[in-house]
């Protein structure tokens, strides 16, 4: 009994760790989604303001010549 009871604990231990570390690669996984993630938010706005600025250009111009 006592040897089936450290095995079993044995293997539970295992299954911790293996989890443990499948929850580290998992957060190391997302941490750099998130980077990766919040560096495209910041090109898309970036981009948008550009694109939004040249639409401004226009519209001013098109003002100018009484458009």
């Amino acid at each position: 009994m006592r040897a089936a009871t450290g095995s079993f604990l044995d293997e539970v231990a295992r299954q911790v760790e293996l989890l443990a570390t499948d929850q580290g690669e998992l957060a190391a996984s997302l941490t750099g989604y998130r980077a990766k993630l919040q560096k495209h938010m910041k090109w898309a706005r970036d981009n948008d303001e550009k694109h939004a600025d040249g639409f401004r250009q226009m519209h001013r111009e098109l003002d100018a010549r009484g458009w």
